[in-house]
């Protein structure tokens, strides 16, 4: 089962409630007008989730924790305002073969 609500001109925050979706296997949501923080519970529910996008979204703050710990292929955060350090985004991300972070403010850490 797929998500898909790219380009619709939504606009808002991603409600919490999307971690409900446990059978989703891939979460589109790229290209509209979406803001605030990305809802830090509930995502580890989704062990199905292969890809996610977000980017050319309007989001703000970190990425959390939870997401980075899914058993992700594909990642696509680019074109936001989120901050965090690499190293925590790719960490328990064995399966990731697909990461798209430019135009955010992430960084580098040792």
């Amino acid at each position: 089962m797929d998500l898909d609500l790219a380009i619709n001109k939504l606009t808002g925050s991603v409600p919490s409630s999307i971690a409900e979706l446990t059978k989703v296997v891939q979460i589109e949501i790229y290209n509209n007008s979406l803001t605030s923080e990305l809802p830090a519970v509930g995502w580890l529910k989704m062990t199905a989730l292969r890809l996610i996008d977000i980017s050319m979204n309007r989001f703000t703050g970190t990425v959390p924790e939870e997401l980075c710990s899914l058993q992700l292929e594909s990642l696509h955060l680019y074109e936001n305002e989120l901050e965090s350090k690499l190293p925590k985004i790719i960490s328990n991300s064995s399966n990731l073969y697909e990461l798209r972070l430019f135009g955010n403010r992430f960084s580098v850490a040792c």
